[in-house]
């Protein structure tokens, strides 16, 4: 699986025309757009050593995550280059499979799909127009037969294959005690004996009440908040446990997907197919942040966003801004797991992760170009396809 991993990110990658940007040792330079220049392979070797860890503890604890991965970059890959129908229809049914898995990925596939309308309804043009290596297939049928895919993927792998081994009934019952036992669960790891509550959670939600928990323990005397790491004291309230602050961090969350919708309204106004991986990849990565459980293995779904955000940005003129989050994305994974009782006592990789994010997705959904005197300035795109100064600007 992580064979496969780096074989599909280099084909998204070709496929954007940066590989050597990302992979090699040498200065590259775009002749054509003039965009990047005298970048090597900071990103690739920052990007591998921010999942490095990520991808040990994954084999380590025996999880499959690297697996979801592989099945996502493959059926975003198909669905996302394939000159064919079918082919397209068949990246949809791959990207069905990490979701009957394990729903976490709902988030990415599903994203995925609704960018692929979004162009359509956007932007009604061959995908040919924006980067030739697609051809003349239409929004219409790429987005089209990637729903459809995935549709039949679902079927496929909660319902036909299951029922086909186990039975109709099992299988029906098998889901429903699932939904009962964890999607629908509020206890689910009182209820499966693991502590959600713990430093190794760094789900947004679990690294904010864990923030807010040594802040008041620190500075207003309130119950220590390490309390919550020994599992027998589950049923211990803590001061971050209020209705107050769920409702915040329900409307934080919403607001990240938000901040998605609107990276990918202005990606397909602009035409920007080149953008759509680096979307793809934000959305999975936002699945770890919106998630109630993110353990620190679950953070090898943060590899597709940080091969594809940073080689957008440096494909549009942000270099350095590409190298500053594979830089930070290092420090957050690494002090996580070498500092795992101090800096994950304050929810550091949690925190850290949605930060990351929100930059990275702002600058994807907001690029800046360089003018003619080398002049950085925000730029937006006409219909009539010229470029015109932001309202910011």
């Amino acid at each position: 699986a992580c064979v496969g991993c780096v074989w599909e990110t280099r084909r998204l990658l070709r496929f954007l025309g940066c590989e050597r940007m990302v992979f090699s040792t040498t200065s590259t330079t775009n002749n054509g757009g003039g965009r990047w220049n005298g970048l090597t392979s900071h990103i690739g070797i920052l990007a591998c050593a921010a999942a490095a860890l990520p991808v040990l503890n994954c084999l380590q604890r025996g999880q499959v995550g690297v697996v979801l991965v592989y099945l996502l970059l493959l059926g975003a890959r198909l669905a996302i280059t394939s000159e064919r129908v079918l082919g397209v229809a068949a990246g949809g049914v791959v990207l069905a499979l990490p979701v009957a898995i394990k729903l976490t990925p709902l988030l990415p596939a599903g994203y995925l799909a609704l960018v692929l309308v979004m162009r359509w309804v956007l932007a009604p043009r061959t995908y040919g127009q924006c980067v030739g290596a697609i051809g003349s297939r239409s929004h219409t049928m790429r987005a089209a037969a990637a729903s459809v895919g995935m549709a039949c993927g679902g079927l496929l792998f909660l319902f036909l294959i299951p029922g086909l081994a186990v039975g109709s009934v099992a299988n029906w019952r098998h889901l429903q005690t699932w939904v009962g036992r964890v999607a629908a669960n509020k206890e689910v790891g009182a209820d499966n004996e693991f502590n959600a509550r713990g430093k190794r959670n760094q789900s947004l939600a679990n690294a904010t009440r864990r923030l807010t928990n040594f802040a008041t323990h620190a500075l207003a005397g309130g119950p220590n908040d390490q309390l919550v790491d020994d599992l027998k004291n589950n049923r211990v309230a803590m001061p971050a446990e209020t209705a107050a602050l769920d409702w915040l961090l329900r409307a934080t969350a919403g607001g990240l997907i938000g901040l998605l919708g609107i990276a990918a309204w202005r990606v397909c106004r602009r035409e920007d197919a080149a953008a759509v991986p680096a979307l793809f990849g934000l959305s999975a990565m936002a699945s770890l942040l919106v998630s109630p459980l993110s353990w620190g293995h679950h953070y090898v779904l943060w590899q597709p966003a940080l091969i594809f955000a940073p080689a957008w940005l440096a494909m549009n003129g942000n270099a350095r801004t590409a190298v500053c989050l594979g830089r930070s994305a290092v420090a957050l994974v690494v002090g996580h797991y070498l500092l795992l009782e101090h800096l994950g006592r304050v929810g550091w990789l949690g925190l850290g992760a949605t930060a990351w994010f929100a930059v990275a997705t702002w600058k994807v959904a907001y690029p800046q170009e360089r003018s003619a005197a080398g002049i950085v300035l925000p730029f937006e795109r006409r219909e009539t396809g010229d470029w015109k100064l932001s309202r910011a600007a």
